[in-house]
């Protein structure tokens, strides 16, 4: 019988300095007047909305979540409920952020992306022993989105 709870933050937190806001807003004003320039202003008005979800998202802090991991599913916080018959393996990346890694767990569906935890290093190997007794373990593979998150440190 498995039953394990941790906590940890829902995502992983950059502090973004100065530069790296003022970098945002160019390269985003670089885009608009491109826009502007090929007379695509509903492009440009995409521009405008996505800089302002990027800058709003950039300075928003983690909230603490509450994962349970048990023989019926994983708990995230109240986030959501995910059944032990919908999830089809797990993978654990291998590089720490912040004192945390990701594990990714897949689910059947063939278009979800899989689901992000993160785990505290202290609680790594212990999760993982869990988690390997209810669902198969898969090498780590990054996807282009998670290497643009590490880089631009989103």
């Amino acid at each position: 019988m498995v039953h394990i709870s941790w906590e940890a933050p829902e995502f992983d937190y950059h502090e973004k300095s100065m530069r790296w806001l003022w970098v945002s807003m160019l390269g985003a004003l670089i885009i608009l007047g491109f826009a502007v320039w090929q007379k695509d202003f509903l492009f440009g008005f995409f521009i405008v909305v996505a800089e302002v979800l990027v800058l709003s998202w950039s300075i928003q802090s983690p909230r603490r979540v509450t994962f349970t991991l048990d023989e019926h599913g994983l708990s995230i916080g109240e986030h959501g409920f995910y059944a032990l018959n919908d999830l089809e393996s797990f993978s654990v990346d291998s590089i720490s952020v912040n004192g945390l890694r990701t594990f990714a767990i897949h689910t059947h569906r063939r278009f979800r992306l899989p689901i992000h935890v993160k785990v505290p290093d202290v609680h790594t190997d212990e999760i993982r022993a869990a988690f390997n007794t209810l669902l198969p373990e898969n090498p780590w593979e990054e996807t282009f989105i998670d290497s643009l998150e590490r880089f631009f440190h989103f």
